[in-house]
């Protein structure tokens, strides 16, 4: 290569390796440029969310890298040398998503942000940042940051989780990277699934990826190391018993937001293992009936045609039943039951 040919290429790697404060570096497509410099071509939506964190990026110091279908940013310090290999690992948690919920033509949604955040000062000044840009979530933002570590939020449509803190020992960010990706790629597809669907589907994701689960949302204390492959086995030997009723949607819709119940979280895991073995067919519309179902009877409209949120509004436990009955046949529950008892160790 000839000196005048290295030219663009010395001008990246001073992009990328840029000290906080300068332009923020970026990738798509192969190409790399800056946030001041994007190319012909680059999705409007995946400007809109560059420009929103853009301000945080440069004080933080950190780099965006755009997947090919503009759904994802992967935000990763510029000096943190794990960029590209977390990317790939982003990439790989989108193509278990898409043999699943394969993408739907026209999509429009917003792009979103992964941000991958060194330790509990770098958690702590993400969300003072997602305070000043959206005020409604600044009180929860503010309590968050000293309470637990990592986020999946709806408005701005984005997701954390923290690579090291103090006390942290059960603790593996590859698992936390590719959880929360695959939850922040569900909300932006399908918005506020029930919760014990959300949170099953992404660790049906991990436990495939990755051989075993490890990340706990919203759990506190010790975990055990035998406890990271022990649903399987407690789960089978729950179905054994024909009076156990804790495999229902009835016992798993109850399982509130923000909170962590190991039962539920175990049998939220089951049922979501067999739709995603199972009934990976149906899977794509039920995930569209609850987003219908969210979308209609979760809003008030006012007579100016406006509208609104229903604060705390779920899907309830019935009609989830019932789109489940009306996508994966009458008896679903009973299958997903006899299932379960022998497969609940595949991978």
């Amino acid at each position: 290569m000839s000196v005048v040919g290295l030219g663009p290429l010395i001008a990246t790697l001073v992009a990328l390796a840029a000290p906080p404060g300068d332009e923020v570096p970026m990738s798509w497509d192969g190409r790399r440029f800056t946030i001041a410099q994007l190319p012909e071509g680059f999705p409007e939506r995946a400007r809109a969310t560059a420009e929103l964190w853009k301000p945080w990026a440069e004080k933080a110091g950190y780099r965006f890298d755009l997947d090919p279908g503009a759904r994802l940013f992967l935000a990763t310090r510029r000096t943190g040398g794990k960029g590209d290999a977390q990317l790939r690992l982003v990439q790989r948690a989108e193509t278990w998503f898409d043999e699943h919920l394969p993408p739907v033509e026209g999509d429009a949604s917003p792009t979103a942000m992964m941000i991958v955040l060194k330790d509990e000062k770098a958690h702590a000044e993400a969300l003072a940042f997602l305070g000043t840009i959206e005020p409604a979530i600044a009180s929860w933002a503010e309590k968050a940051a000293g309470k637990e570590l990592g986020f999946v939020l709806a408005k701005p449509l984005c997701g954390a989780f923290v690579e090291s803190a103090t006390g942290l020992k059960e603790w593996k960010p590859d698992h936390e990277l590719v959880n929360r990706a695959v939850q922040l790629l569900l909300q932006r597809r399908a918005g506020a699934l029930p919760n014990w669907l959300m949170q099953g589907l992404a660790w049906e994701a991990e436990r495939t990826l990755l051989a075993s689960i490890w990340c706990y949302p919203h759990r506190s204390g010790f975990v055990a190391r035998t406890e990271h492959d022990a649903w399987p086995g407690k789960l089978a030997g729950e179905l054994e018993s024909e009076a156990f009723a804790g495999f229902s949607i009835d016992a798993l819709a109850g399982w509130r937001r923000g909170t962590y119940d190991e039962d539920a979280a175990r049998r939220s895991w089951g049922l979501a293992h067999w739709l995603a073995r199972e009934q990976r067919a149906a899977l794509p519309a039920v995930l569209e009936d609850l987003r219908a179902l969210r979308e209609k009877d979760g809003r008030t409209t006012h007579p100016d045609g406006s509208w609104e949120l229903v604060p705390g509004y779920e899907v309830p436990a019935a009609a989830q039943a019932e789109i489940l009955a009306k996508r994966c046949g009458a008896g679903w529950m009973d299958a997903a039951k006899a299932w379960s008892q022998g497969n609940a160790g595949v991978r």
